[in-house]
């Protein structure tokens, strides 16, 4: 069986001495059709491991396992071991399944199917659990950084369908477009020294903002800042987003760590750094029961639907993970990348 390794230096290479594995109890047998690739999977560790948190397939053993039988679509996210492999062995728990119209009725699903599939779970699972973690409400002003993420774009798509006014930001002046195109009222570039004065007068106080003042005299003093924002790059830029956040009454997000661990020289301090009346607070699929999960109405959502842009940006094959691995490495994704397990063994 093929797995997908990333050895301890960040590289991606296929191994066929994995054997599949061995149905037992509680377990889930799933033939993988396709993965997603998200940030958590390309960090490498002390040592080669096999890697992959999230993907899609059909299962081939169930065991007597409640909801499920053999031949199910389901979505296995977070199951521990890696799931970037021909077949995955997967907690019960782990494992929810799905109804997903094929093209052509009475087929399977073909490769373009499982690519969009793969690319929703956890993306939109995230980006909906940070909406309700919000309580984001129609016409509340939203601050995403990391906007360009999949995540990021996730959101900003359920936060324009919410009635949200959402800004975005990126620190790659090319990337600006698809925050534009995804909805993005705003766009803001990040850059050294922070974004916080940039937010506040993006978004006036609401009196200053309905009334006839010229608002080009306008100072930092004079406006409110963003009424919710989600961090998605961590502590390098949580000082500033809470500078950012409306007081009293903003809540802010912390929901991601792209921008790695803090560089500050000036750590985060909740008595100094907090103002009196906000909220900080942080989402983790991690801690969500999959089994409430409402991953069905969202996939109903997006591919029958389509209330929210899905933003699959490519989707290699499961020899090219190689190729998949450089991609991302170099910067230029645009949007989720997923890749489908192709039938055909490596040479």
């Amino acid at each position: 069986m093929r797995s997908v390794v990333l050895s301890k230096d960040g590289k991606l290479s296929i191994s066929t001495s994995h054997e599949q594995p061995t149905p037992k109890p509680n377990h889930v047998l799933v033939r993988v059709r396709a993965f997603a690739v998200n940030q958590q999977d390309l960090k490498p560790t002390d040592e080669d491991r096999a890697t992959g948190c999230e993907c899609v397939g059909v299962v081939e053993d169930c065991g007597d396992v409640k909801g499920l039988r053999v031949g199910a679509t389901v979505a296995v996210i977070g199951a521990a071991g890696g799931v970037w492999r021909d077949h995955v062995l997967a907690p019960a728990r782990n494992v929810i399944p799905l109804r997903v119209a094929p093209p052509v009725p009475a087929m399977p699903l073909d490769a373009a199917t499982w690519a969009k599939l793969a690319s929703i779970p956890s993306t939109f699972l995230t980006a909906f659990l940070i909406c309700d973690t919000l309580d984001l409400r129609r016409q509340d002003r939203l601050l995403i950084r990391g906007g360009t993420s999949s995540v990021g774009l996730a959101v900003s798509s359920v936060a324009k369908a919410i009635g949200a006014v959402v800004a975005a930001t990126t620190r790659d002046p090319t990337k600006a477009p698809n925050l534009s195109d995804n909805g993005a009222d705003f766009v803001i570039l990040e850059r050294e020294g922070g974004i916080a004065d940039d937010v506040r007068m993006m978004f006036p106080a609401r009196d200053l903002l309905n009334s006839a003042d010229d608002l080009s005299s306008a100072t930092p003093a004079d406006t409110t800042g963003a009424d919710k924002i989600v961090d998605l790059i961590g502590p390098t830029t949580l000082i500033d987003s809470l500078r950012a956040l409306k007081s009293p009454g903003g809540i802010c997000c912390l929901a991601g760590t792209l921008g790695g661990p803090s560089t500050n020289s000036v750590q985060f301090d909740p008595l100094i750094h907090l103002s009196s009346g906000q909220y900080l607070t942080r989402c983790d699929l991690k801690q969500v029961d999959l089994s409430r999960a409402p991953l069905q109405e969202i996939v109903d959502r997006v591919l029958e639907k389509s209330e929210f842009k899905l933003n699959l940006d490519r989707a290699f094959v499961m020899d090219d993970v190689v190729k998949m691995g450089e991609f991302v490495a170099a910067g230029n994704a645009r949007g989720k990348i997923v890749v489908v397990v192709n039938d055909e063994m490596p040479s």
